[in-house]
């Protein structure tokens, strides 16, 4: 958006739904950077000289990449042609500050032939849809008094109260943070999604298992996966 008579962008047009952003890298690093404040706040302001205009921008980023400029790095078929310096700029392209605002980072192999070709039905839409529906409404019920709809919109008070831990899970998320180095806001949102794990199955308590697999979707923190 902006411009001399600043209008929204994408991120605006995009507000309340999902902003799909194909080849993460290819994109300019200070449109990147733009996104970190309204992925936060759930607006973007425009400043100019004579004033400052407000646009909201409250959408759902999904973003695909390869993991490196050829595409084979981690294929275990092809050989990645890419030397670890051009790995290295390549994923340097997407700053931490930004990675640590995306909620899951996850690594999706190459589809294997068996898999292409099997004809033994899936799981259907409406089956996951029906378990959706009943973890939003168990987020509705607990966000009733508190102004928010889901997990992604607790602050820190409300991470404290509603993300209760058992012990076992305590223990495996001090390890992880301790281990691999994670961010306070990447703690912040591993505690979130582990919460959106326990509701999905109907868990009160948070457990070691919905930490670990909560844990297992910051892939991005870790070096080149």
């Amino acid at each position: 958006g902006g411009g001399s008579l600043p209008i929204p962008g994408e991120i605006s047009l995009a507000h309340q739904g999902v902003l799909f952003l194909d080849e993460l890298p290819e994109f300019r690093r200070d449109c990147l950077e733009a996104l970190r404040q309204p992925l936060e706040d759930g607006f973007i302001r425009v400043s100019r000289i004579f004033k400052s205009i407000t646009f909201p921008a409250s959408f759902i980023l999904v973003a695909a990449m390869n993991p490196c400029p050829c595409g084979y790095y981690t294929d275990p078929k092809k050989t990645c042609r890419c030397n670890p310096g051009k790995i290295a700029n390549y994923m340097g392209k997407i700053s931490g500050p930004l990675l640590d605002r995306i909620d899951i980072h996850i690594e999706l192999p190459s589809i294997k032939y068996k898999e292409l070709s099997d004809i033994k039905e899936a799981e259907s839409s409406n089956v996951i849809k029906g378990r959706i529906e009943d973890s939003r409404a168990i987020q509705r019920e607990r966000f009733k008094s508190d102004g928010i709809f889901h997990n992604a919109q607790m602050n820190t008070r409300l991470i404290k109260k509603y993300c209760i831990l058992e012990d076992e899970a305590k223990e495996l998320l001090k390890m992880a943070m301790t281990e691999l180095g994670f961010s306070a806001r990447a703690y912040d949102k591993i505690l979130k999604i582990s919460r959106t794990i326990s509701d999905m199955i109907g868990c009160e308590v948070i457990q070691a298992g919905h930490i670990s697999e909560a844990v297992q979707y910051r892939s991005l923190d870790r070096q080149w996966w």
